[in-house]
C-alpha cells in the first residue's frame, strides 16, 4: 500500500489557523484536504441553521408553497409518493407530517411488492378517482413523464421534490412545479442534497410561510462616514434572503438618482435611528424631506444583549459571517445578517417542524451517500443530534431493539446499525412497514411493525448471500466478456429489491461498475453501481431506447425494459464500453491527512476529531500516520482468526488498537515488541456502557 502525505503550504496553514482560531494540526489537515476559501469552512465550524443556504434559491420553491397553501385554503386531497429506499422513506414521512400539520387531508404511497420505482399511473388513477388534486412526489418524479402527464389528464397537479438526475436533452416533466437543485436553470449553490434534504428545505418554506415574513420586502439602510469619504449602502430581504443589494457613494454623480429608486416606496430599517437620521440629513436629503426610520436597535438589544454596547462598525470586525465570504464584513451586509438572525430567533418556534425533521433527514442523507460537504454537514451535525435524543416513538422502539439507545450514536452507526434495517424493509417489497413505523403513535402497533422489520432484515441478509455466492461466481467470466470494463448478470431467481446492493458488492469486489437484473412477468429491471470518477449517466443514456424507464445518480442508477429487449442490451451494452472509463492503480494507496509524533498521541486528538464530524460519503474518517511506535502486545482474535488486537505504545500513552485481517502478516513482517511506522484511524469503541478511543490500523510497515 502506497502512503500519500501532500505537501502543503505552511504559510497557508498560519494563516487558516489565524483567520479560523484553530490550531496548526487542525488547520494543516483542512488544508491537505483542500479546504482553504473560507466559505468552505463554513461547514465545518459553525453548527447554527443560520448558515444554511436559503430554500427560496431552489427554483420553483415559491411556487411550490404557493401551491400547498391554496390546497390548505380549498381543504384539497394530497397524496405524497414517495420511494422504497431510506431517503425515500423518510422523505414520505417528512412531508406527510408537515402537510396533516397544516391541516390537509393527507394520504401516502410508497413502492411495495414488485411495483416499479417511482410513481405510478394506477396510483394516479386511483387517487383521481377519490377526488383528490394534488400530488407531491418525494424522492422521484424527476422521470416520471407518463405519470405526471396521466396526472395533468385527469385534474391533478403535482410538485416533484427530487434530487435525481434530470434527462440529459430533454424537457422536465409537465408537473405544477418542480424543486430538483440539479434543474439546468436552478442556481442553487448545492447540488448534493438527499431527496429528504429537499424536503427538509421545502418543510422550512412552509414554516416560513406560516409567519408574518412570507413574501414580505424589508430594506435595511446603513450610511457610514470614514475619513472625508461617505459610503451609502442599501440591501433588500424578502423571505429572509438578500434580493437586491445598492452600494454607492452617494455623492458621486448619478448616485442620489439611484438611491430615491431604491428606496421609493419602501420602509425603511436601520440600527441607530437618530445617528442615521442626522448623516441622512446632513449630506444627502436635507432637513426639508420628512424621512421615516424603523430603528431595529432596541428589540436587537432585547433579544440578542450581547450587542449591548456595540455599533455596526464593531460588530462588522467580528461577524461571524464575515469571516466566511469576502466582502461581507460591510456594516449595509452586517446588518441585514443580523435582521435576518433576529426575525428567525423572534420566530423560532414557527420552525420547530422543520428542526424536528432532520433526524429522518440525517437517516435518510446518510443511507443514500449523498456527500457529507457544504449545508448537508450541517443538516446531519444536527439530525444526528437530535437522533439521540428523538422523540418519534417508532424510531425509539427499533433503535432500542438495535442496541442503540444509552450510546451516542454516530454516523457509523447509521450506516452500519441503522440503515440497514430500515432499507430492508424496501429491499423486501414492503417498505411502507417503515413509513407506518415512523407515523405511528400506537405502542401495541410500533412493537408489531419494529420486529416485522427486523425480521425482514434478517430474510434479506440470508437471500442477500444466497445470491452473492451465484453472482460472485459468475462474475469473473462475465468480466472478460465484457473487457474487464463492466460486469452484467442477469438472475430471475434474485428479488429486484436487493438488486442494488448486489451489484454495489461486485462493483466494489472487481473494481468496475456493475448492473445485476432480474425479471419478472415480462419485465426485467436493473440497478447499476459504479465506482467515483465513473459516472454512469452517459452509459444509460446511450442505451435509453431499451427502457421503459431509467434514472438516478452519478454513480447508481435504475432502470427497467421489456424481457425481449434484454439480448440487445446485454449486446449493445459491449458496443458502448468506451462510456466507462474503468482505469485503476495497480497498487491501493492511502491519503494521510497528518504524521503525528509520539508527544502528539494523547486524548486530546478526539478534540480534533469532533471538528471533521460528521464523516461519510467525500468526507472519510481522518487518515494519521506514526513513525517508531513500538507493538506492546498482540492477540490474535475472531472467529476465524484474522484479526489482531494490539498495544501501541507511543511513550506516555499506550493505545490499544485493531488490526483487521492482520493476522496473516503477524510473523513475517512483524512481531511483539516491534517498533513499526502505522497509519490508522481513531475509532471511539463502545463497550460495557463506555466509550473509549481506540486505532483501527490500516497499514503497517517495519
Amino acid at each position: 500500500m502506497i502512503w500519500n502525505k501532500k505537501d502543503i503550504d505552511s504559510v497557508k496553514v498560519r494563516e487558516i489557523a489565524s483567520l479560523f482560531d484553530i490550531d496548526l494540526l487542525t488547520a494543516s489537515i483542512f488544508a491537505r484536504r483542500g479546504i482553504t476559501e473560507p466559505e468552505q469552512f463554513r461547514f465545518f465550524l459553525e453548527k447554527d441553521f443560520r448558515f444554511l443556504h436559503n430554500p427560496f434559491r431552489l427554483e420553483s420553491m415559491e411556487e411550490t408553497v404557493d401551491r400547498i397553501l391554496l390546497a390548505v385554503s380549498e381543504e384539497e386531497k394530497v397524496m405524497v409518493f414517495g420511494d422504497r429506499d431510506v431517503d425515500g422513506i423518510t422523505s414520505t414521512v417528512i412531508m406527510t407530517q408537515m402537510l396533516r400539520s397544516l391541516g390537509l387531508d393527507t394520504r401516502w404511497a410508497v413502492p411495495v411488492g414488485e411495483d416499479d420505482y417511482g410513481l405510478s399511473i394506477a396510483a394516479v388513477e386511483d387517487f383521481a378517482a377519490d377526488n383528490g388534486t394534488l400530488i407531491i412526489t418525494v424522492d422521484c418524479g424527476i422521470s416520471a413523464y407518463d405519470e405526471i402527464r396521466r396526472a395533468v389528464e385527469l385534474g391533478i397537479d403535482v410538485l416533484v421534490l427530487d434530487h435525481h438526475n434530470p434527462r440529459d436533452g430533454e424537457d422536465l416533466p409537465p408537473a405544477f412545479a418542480i424543486v430538483n437543485p440539479k434543474r439546468d436553470d436552478d442556481n442553487y449553490p448545492f447540488q448534493g442534497l438527499a431527496g429528504c434534504g429537499i424536503a427538509v428545505k421545502t418543510v422550512w418554506s412552509l414554516c416560513m410561510a406560516k409567519t408574518d415574513l412570507y413574501n414580505q420586502r424589508y430594506t435595511m439602510i446603513n450610511v457610514s462616514r470614514k475619513g472625508e469619504s461617505l459610503r451609502f449602502e442599501a440591501v433588500k430581504i424578502e423571505n429572509l434572503m438578500i434580493v437586491r443589494r445598492l452600494d454607492v457613494d452617494p455623492r458621486a454623480e448619478g448616485s442620489y438618482e439611484k438611491i430615491v429608486d431604491f428606496l421609493s416606496g419602501e420602509a425603511l430599517f436601520v440600527f441607530d435611528s437618530p445617528g442615521q437620521l442626522r448623516i441622512l440629513r446632513e449630506e444627502l436629503f436635507g432637513n426639508s424631506v420628512d424621512i421615516s426610520l424603523y430603528d431595529l436597535k432596541p428589540e436587537m438589544m432585547a433579544l440578542f444583549p450581547g450587542l449591548n454596547g456595540e455599533s455596526l462598525d464593531s460588530l462588522s470586525r467580528r461577524s461571524r459571517f464575515a469571516r466566511y465570504q469576502e466582502g461581507d464584513d460591510t456594516p449595509g451586509l452586517v446588518l441585514a445578517n443580523l435582521f435576518i438572525s433576529y426575525l428567525l430567533k423572534k420566530n423560532e418556534a414557527l420552525f420547530q417542524p422543520f428542526a424536528k425533521s432532520l433526524d429522518l433527514a440525517a437517516l435518510g442523507t446518510i443511507a443514500d451517500l449523498m456527500p457529507l460537504l457544504d449545508e448537508n454537514r450541517i443538516l446531519v451535525a444536527k439530525g444526528v443530534e437530535l437522533l439521540n435524543r428523538t422523540e418519534r416513538p417508532g424510531l425509539q422502539e427499533l433503535l432500542l431493539k438495535l442496541d442503540q439507545r444509552g450510546r451516542k450514536i454516530r454516523t457509523g452507526d447509521i450506516s452500519w446499525q441503522i440503515t440497514p434495517v430500515i432499507n430492508s424493509a424496501g429491499r423486501m417489497g414492503e417498505a411502507d412497514l417503515a413509513v407506518r413505523l415512523f407515523l405511528s403513535e400506537d405502542p401495541e402497533e410500533i412493537h408489531t411493525l419494529s420486529d416485522k422489520m427486523i425480521e425482514l432484515n434478517k430474510k434479506r441478509r440470508t437471500l442477500g448471500e444466497e445470491a452473492w455466492i451465484r453472482v460472485f461466481a459468475r462474475a469473473p467470466e462475465v468480466l472478460e466478456k465484457y473487457k474487464k470494463r463492466l460486469i452484467i448478470l442477469v438472475d430471475e431467481e434474485i428479488p429486484r429489491g436487493i438488486t442494488g446492493i448486489l451489484a454495489s458488492r461486485l462493483s466494489q469486489a472487481f473494481r468496475v461498475p456493475a448492473v445485476v437484473l432480474t425479471s419478472r412477468g415480462g419485465t426485467v429491471t436493473g440497478s447499476m453501481r459504479s465506482l467515483p470518477g465513473i459516472s454512469v449517466n452517459d452509459f444509460l443514456q446511450s442505451l435509453s431506447g431499451l427502457f421503459l424507464d431509467y434514472g438516478g445518480h452519478d454513480l447508481a442508477a435504475g432502470f427497467s425494459l421489456k424481457a425481449e429487449n434484454l439480448d440487445r442490451l446485454l449486446d449493445e451494452a459491449v458496443k458502448k464500453l468506451d462510456q466507462l472509463d474503468s482505469r485503476k492503480s495497480s497498487e491501493e494507496s492511502i491519503d494521510v491527512d497528518a504524521e503525528l509524533p509520539s508527544d502528539y498521541m494523547t486524548p486530546d486528538l478526539e478534540k480534533i476529531l469532533d471538528v471533521f464530524e460528521p464523516y461519510g460519503e467525500k468526507h472519510r474518517p481522518l487518515v494519521f500516520m506514526s513513525k517508531k511506535v513500538k507493538i506492546a502486545d498482540v492477540n490474535i482474535i475472531g472467529k476465524t482468526g484474522d484479526h489482531l488486537r494490539l498495544l501501541i505504545d507511543s511513550g506516555e500513552f499506550k493505545w490499544p488498537a485493531v488490526f483487521w485481517n492482520g493476522a496473516e502478516h503477524y510473523g513475517k513482517l512483524f512481531e511483539k515488541n516491534d517498533t513499526v511506522d502505522i497509519v490508522y484511524h481513531i475509532n471511539r469503541n463502545f463497550f460495557q456502557s463506555r466509550e473509549t478511543l481506540q486505532l483501527s490500523i490500516l497499514d503497517l510497515k517495519k
